[in-house]
């Protein structure tokens, strides 16, 4: 497998809910690429002395292309002055007009502080980033950075990940749906996280051939697979944001209506986190739910450890906001906890109901339930569900196999 020099070009860099970004990244270099990152923006600060952001020096291989946020003082200033700043662009680099239309489009959006960003990366970026390959996480970023490919900021072939959010959610679609279709007919590859994403993006009319399902991984060596039996009082757990995507309110009416001994435990904190709490005030079972709040990942690694079952009835949100193939849920299946989930967005490409998991309706807390009920029966063999899926997470989501597929792709693109 051919080394290659890879640009990772985000919005902000590091961001502490996109750890898949910084795992990827430090699984290519593992890999012997020469990587390195472009950011827009400085991501969280408290993240940056993270063991996994030092091992490989990652803030050291970031450039910033706006290290501090920009003002609309700098807005009002670029349109004052945008005719002569144009003459000057196409006198000294041609190619940045291709920044301004990409700014009006934004414009005509009302994306205000994203024109106005873009305006000023053309106006003040002297330097040229090259690479072999260009890996951009999220649809958006990714049109993103194929404008600045246009305009010869980026130098590279393209690669964009497409996760959930920015391909489900109403005014994300109607934004960029239009750019999307764009990105996959310019760039060199799009890669879905999830079939369902696939063919979302065909319908868009993106050719077939620009498009290729990339799943995100886990490490597997990180988690320590047991079987162990179920407790008799059976302890379940979910990690997740208090969001209406994550389906929380459902799973808390599940375990009020559940007649078998059990301890509910959330990890996670969130918007609706203090409406989930007064959910429960007056619930007969309010004793056996514990809201723990945001924790560190240690803390999350030994709730696992102690887990029976690992809950996450995540649904579609009012706003449209879907989710991809959940981490959480690799985590759990790779550490031998159940899983029960729901039909939802690409869960079902990671979990085979009532063989690696289970899987339940959206917003049905009622099947929820019965599904937690039915664990206590002798009906079903939670051994070799385990079992399959550990095998599952192994055969389709191992980070490092992944990382490897992904090298290949970048090899196979002329």
């Amino acid at each position: 497998m051919a080394s290659k020099s890879i640009t990772f070009f985000t919005n902000s860099f590091p961001v502490l809910s996109q750890t898949f970004v910084v795992e990827q990244i430090n699984g290519l270099i593992e890999l012997g690429h020469a990587v390195n990152i472009v950011s827009i923006y400085p991501g969280d600060t408290n993240f940056i002395t993270d063991q996994s952001i030092t091992k490989n020096g990652l803030i050291k291989r970031t450039r910033y292309l706006l290290p501090t946020t920009s003002g609309n003082q700098f807005f009002l200033m670029a349109i004052c002055s945008i005719f002569l700043q144009q003459l000057r662009l196409l006198l000294t680099y041609p190619s940045r007009v291709q920044l301004i239309w990409f700014s009006l489009i934004l414009l005509s959006k009302r994306n205000l502080k994203l024109a106005r960003d873009i305006l000023k990366i053309g106006l003040i970026t002297e330097k040229k980033t090259s690479a072999d390959c260009i890996i951009a996480h999220f649809g958006h970023i990714g049109v993103i950075a194929n404008y600045l490919r246009k305009s010869h900021i980026l130098e590279g072939k393209l690669f964009t990940v497409f996760h959930g959010y920015e391909i489900s959610e109403y005014k994300q679609i109607k934004h960029w749906k239009g750019l999307y279709r764009w990105l996959g007919n310019t760039s060199d590859l799009l890669l879905p996280i999830s079939e369902l994403w696939a063919n979302r993006l065909k319908s868009y009319g993106v050719p077939n051939n620009k498009i290729k399902v990339h799943h995100m991984g886990i490490d597997i060596n990180r988690f320590e697979f047991e079987n162990r039996p179920l407790s008799s009082t059976l302890n379940i757990l979910t990690v997740a944001r208090a969001t209406e995507k994550k389906g929380l309110i459902y799973a808390l009416e599940a375990i009020e209506k559940c007649s078998i001994p059990l301890k509910y435990h959330i990890v996670g904190g969130g918007e609706l986190l203090e409406l989930l709490k007064s959910q429960v005030k007056n619930y007969k079972r309010k004793d056996d739910i514990v809201f723990h709040g945001p924790q560190t990942p240690d803390f999350v690694a030994k709730a696992l450890k102690n887990a029976d079952v690992f809950l996450l009835p995540s649904v579609t949100d009012c706003k449209g906001d879907m989710e991809g193939i959940p981490v959480s849920l690799m985590e759990a299946m790779a550490s031998g906890v159940l899983v029960i989930s729901t039909i939802h967005s690409g869960i079902p490409e990671l979990i085979d109901h009532n063989e690696s998991g289970f899987l339940v309706p959206e917003k049905d807390s009622n099947e929820i339930k019965n599904r937690l009920e039915l664990l206590n029966s002798t009906v079903i063999n939670s051994s070799q569900i385990k079992n399959n899926a550990v095998s599952k997470v192994n055969a389709d989501f191992n980070a490092k196999d992944l990382n490897i597929a992904l090298s290949s792709l970048m090899n196979d693109i002329p």
